[in-house]
């Protein structure tokens, strides 16, 4: 990032008069909300806005980042400003409309990740619904995204709609808070939205405030670069290295062969990482305190590096060796593939989340969809729905048709005499349109005499 850059946050502190209105304002933040020169953002607008500053809001995992996964956050009060803490992970999960009433904004600065599970971009979708009945202003102030800007996996399927998967959006969004909350108000219509973009800033740049943890499992940025793949492996009876000190950077089990797991997975060409055997026991979850054995992920390339198939190459090793279980313990039920979507793991998780979804998961939407992070003036025909005659794949007896989502059926490989076929037919389609209308026998020739043109 430019050194010229500026987040959201240091935008609003540098002229709060511009971005807020009224005497009475809350925040959404958590530890990891930091500013350029990592000052905690409740701490610096509570320096420059005083009394104004009323109240706080929290996400998972409470202010200080420390309480687990899927743990309920109580209110209470935060030492540093004195402030009321109002947690949006405990008795409540949508702030409540007369709440917000008495507020004149709410300024949102968050971590997130980039994943549609990530529970803080749900935290702040709920609110501005909330605050869209209550006629609050939010403010969100942009940061970087921690994930590369890329778009994989499957989309939310309506009828799976739950806090862990609310926004419609592919598994890896690819966008940042703002936009993501862009994307979500212009869908529910008119809201108080405003958001404060990161100056001097382009897609792909990393935060210039540097790496803060933004929750507990998320501990360095080799677990944030492998969580979109490995965090699916919680609904299994597999370990994904929570309670160790390596979480979502580990494969493995009671039951598995960490050398052979290795070893699979390195022979696969998957790109920007590695992984070597290891055995490890948990310290807390699932199989606290059971002796595992699998891999530790390596990640050398983050641009290269495509966590959802190494996720899936992971779960489909494992279940072509029979060690991974299709259900977590204690559970009748199978898991869906994540969060969103109603398939549950094996075949089809492994042969859709292989194949990289890009731009594709955005074709067929509206003319007045967002355009995808990235897209460019003229290339919106490049993510729509392709045209019928362009579309090479090919229904098989028994599968649903050809489209988007889980039920798309993958294309087949192009083998050089059937790429010679798709040219040939495209070729011949062209030259049908191309051939000229035939003429009838009183119609002259193109070489002989016409009559002159009327003047």
């Amino acid at each position: 990032m430019a050194a010229a850059a500026a987040l959201g946050i240091d935008r609003l502190l540098a002229d709060p008069e511009r971005w807020l209105s009224g005497d009475r304002v809350a925040l959404l933040a958590n530890q990891a909300s930091l500013t350029s020169g990592h000052r905690p953002t409740a701490s610096a607008l509570k320096a420059e806005l005083g009394a104004r500053l009323v109240a706080l809001f929290t996400p998972e995992h409470g202010a200080s980042g420390f309480e687990d996964d899927a743990t309920d956050v109580p209110d209470g009060f935060d030492p540093r400003t004195g402030l009321p803490l109002h947690s949006l992970y405990g008795p409540r999960r949508r702030p409540d409309a007369a709440m917000l009433r008495e507020l004149d904004a709410v300024v949102v600065d968050l971590r997130d990740v980039g994943v549609r599970c990530y529970t803080y971009a749900a935290s702040v979708a709920l609110l501005l619904e909330s605050a869209r009945e209550a006629g609050t202003e939010v403010i969100v102030c942009d940061r970087p995204s921690l994930l590369p800007p890329r778009i994989d996996g499957p989309m939310l399927e309506p009828d799976c709609r739950s806090f862990l998967a609310y926004l419609d959006v592919p598994f890896q969004h690819g966008l940042t808070l703002g936009e993501l909350m862009r994307f979500h108000s212009g869908h529910m219509g008119a809201a108080p939205l405003r958001v404060v973009e990161v100056e001097g800033w382009r897609r792909g740049d990393a935060d210039r405030a540097g790496f803060v943890p933004p929750s507990p499992g998320l501990p360095s940025p080799a677990a944030v670069a492998l969580y979109p793949g490995l965090v699916a492996l919680e609904g299994t009876g597999l370990s994904e290295g929570r309670g160790t000190p390596l979480p979502f950077q580990l494969v493995g089990g009671p039951d598995v062969d960490g050398d052979a797991l290795a070893h699979e997975l390195n022979t696969r060409g998957l790109r920007g990482v590695w992984a070597r055997p290891l055995r490890f026991r948990p310290d807390s979850g699932k199989l606290t305190g059971r002796r595992c054995e699998g891999v530790q992920l390596h990640p050398t390339d983050l641009a290269a590096l495509r966590p959802l198939e190494v996720g899936a190459a992971a779960l489909g090793a494992l279940h072509s060796a029979g060690t991974a279980p299709t259900r977590c313990p204690g559970r009748t039920t199978p898991m869906p593939a994540s969060p969103g979507t109603s398939r549950s793991r094996g075949g089809w998780w492994t042969r859709c989340w292989a194949t990289p979804a890009s731009a594709r998961w955005w074709r067929g939407r509206s003319r007045s969809a967002t355009r995808p992070p990235g897209g460019r003036r003229g290339t919106r025909r490049s993510w729509r729905r392709p045209h019928r005659r362009c579309c090479t794949t090919r229904r098989r007896p028994g599968r649903p048709r050809a489209g988007r989502g889980p039920d798309r059926v993958e294309a087949r490989p192009r083998t050089p005499d059937r790429a010679r076929r798709t040219v040939h037919a495209r070729t011949s389609a062209v030259s049908r349109r191309r051939r000229p209308r035939a003429r009838s026998a009183a119609a002259p020739s193109r070489g002989g005499s016409r009559p002159p043109r009327a003047r």
